[in-house]
C-alpha cells in the first residue's frame, strides 16, 4: 500500500493538549486498513517524554508499509511565582516575619527554596536581609524573586534614672549619684558633663549635670540634674573677750576676738562706743565684734569694759602743826 498522508513530527510544550492526527493509505488493488502502534520514551526529566507513533498499512493480501511520527513533549518555562512577600523594614526590636513564597508551574509543581544573606548596616544595630527564593519544576526550569528586610535603629535610649536636682549647704558633702539608661535594640551608654557657675559669693555656686545617653547607632538623649549649693549659715565666734571693770588708773587690755565659719574664713571688725559716767574719771567702753563670712553672713557680739574711780585721794604733803607768837605772821602752806 501506499501512504496517502502521514502526520508530521512536531515538539510540544509539556501542559499542551497533543494532537494524534490519524495517517491514511491507499491501495492499487484496493482498500489498505492503517494499524498505529505507541511507544513512549522517557525524557531527561518528569515532564518530557517522545511519543513514536509506527503506522501499518495493511492491503487486502497482506503486504504491508510502515511509517513513522516522532511527538516530542518538552519542558522549558519557568515556573511562577504565585505570592513572593513585600520587601519591609522594622525597627530593630520588632519581631520579623518570615513569610513563605509560593509558586506554580505550567507543567505541575513547582518547588521553593530560599537563601537568606545578612549584610551589616550602617551601626552594630542596623542591618538588612536578602530572601532569595528560587522556584524549581520538575524539570530543572527555575525562576528567582527576592524581599528584603531592613533593619532600622531610629529609637533613642531612654533614662532609667537621672538624680533628682537639690539644694545644699556650702560645707555638705555633695553626692553625685549616676545616671542610667536602656536602649529598645541593646544597651545604652551614659557620659555626664559637669559645668560649675559661681553664685552671688565665695561659697555660693551651682553645679550643672548634663547626662547624654547614647545607643550603638548613635542616637542619644539627654537629662539634667541641678546641684545648688548655698552659704546662709552665719559665722560663729571662737572667742570673745569677756566684760570686766577697771579702775580709771589701769592699762585697759583690749583682747581681740576671732571667729570661724562653716565653709571657710571669716573676718571679724570691731567697734567701740565710750560712754561718759557720772563723773570725769568714769566711762564705760562697748566693743561690737562683728564676724563675717565669705558670703555676707554675720554675727555680732560685745564687750563691756567699764572704767571707775572709787579710790580716795592720798595725801602726798600735809602741813605741819606749829605754835606762833600772836604777833606772828602764820603761814597757811
Amino acid at each position: 500500500p501506499t501512504f496517502t498522508f502521514v502526520p508530521a513530527s512536531y515538539s510540544q510544550v509539556c501542559n499542551t493538549e497533543l494532537t494524534f492526527a490519524a495517517a491514511s493509505a491507499s491501495d492499487i488493488c484496493g482498500n489498505a486498513i492503517v494499524t498505529e502502534v505507541r511507544d513512549t520514551t522517557d525524557g531527561v526529566c518528569a515532564n518530557e517524554f517522545s511519543i513514536l507513533r509506527t503506522f501499518t498499512a495493511t492491503d487486502l493480501c497482506g503486504n504491508t508499509r510502515t511509517a513513522t511520527q516522532t511527538i516530542n513533549v518538552t519542558d522549558e518555562v519557568a515556573p511562577t511565582f504565585t505570592f513572593v512577600p513585600a520587601s519591609y523594614s522594622a525597627v530593630c526590636n520588632t519581631e520579623l516575619t518570615f513569610a513563605p513564597a509560593t509558586a506554580t508551574d505550567n507543567c505541575g509543581t513547582a518547588s521553593v527554596t530560599e537563601l537568606r544573606d545578612t549584610i551589616d548596616g550602617n551601626c552594630a544595630n542596623e542591618f538588612s536581609i536578602r530572601r532569595t527564593f528560587t522556584a524549581t519544576d520538575l524539570c530543572g526550569n527555575t525562576t528567582t524573586a527576592v524581599q528584603t528586610i531592613t533593619i532600622t535603629d531610629e529609637v533613642a535610649p531612654s533614662f532609667t534614672f537621672v538624680p533628682a536636682s537639690y539644694t545644699a549647704v556650702c560645707n555638705d558633702v555633695l553626692t553625685f549619684a549616676l545616671a542610667t539608661a536602656t536602649d529598645n535594640c541593646g544597651i545604652a551608654n551614659v557620659t555626664e558633663v559637669r559645668d560649675t557657675t559661681d553664685g552671688s559669693c565665695a561659697n555660693e555656686f551651682t553645679i550643672l549635670r548634663t547626662f547624654t545617653a547614647t545607643d550603638l547607632c548613635g542616637n542619644t538623649a539627654t537629662a539634667t540634674q541641678t546641684i545648688t549649693v548655698t552659704d546662709e549659715v552665719n559665722p560663729t565666734f571662737t572667742f570673745v573677750p569677756a566684760n570686766y571693770s577697771a579702775p580709771c588708773s589701769a592699762t585697759l587690755v583690749f583682747a581681740p576676738a576671732t571667729a570661724t565659719d562653716n565653709c571657710g574664713v571669716a573676718t571679724v571688725t570691731e567697734v567701740r562706743d565710750t560712754t561718759d559716767g557720772v563723773c570725769a574719771n568714769e566711762f564705760s567702753v562697748l566693743r561690737t565684734f562683728t564676724a563675717t563670712d565669705l558670703c555676707g553672713n554675720t554675727a555680732t557680739a560685745t564687750q563691756t569694759i567699764t572704767v571707775t574711780d572709787e579710790v580716795a585721794p592720798t595725801f602726798s604733803f600735809v602741813p605741819a602743826n606749829y605754835s606762833a607768837v600772836c604777833n606772828t605772821e602764820l603761814t597757811f602752806a
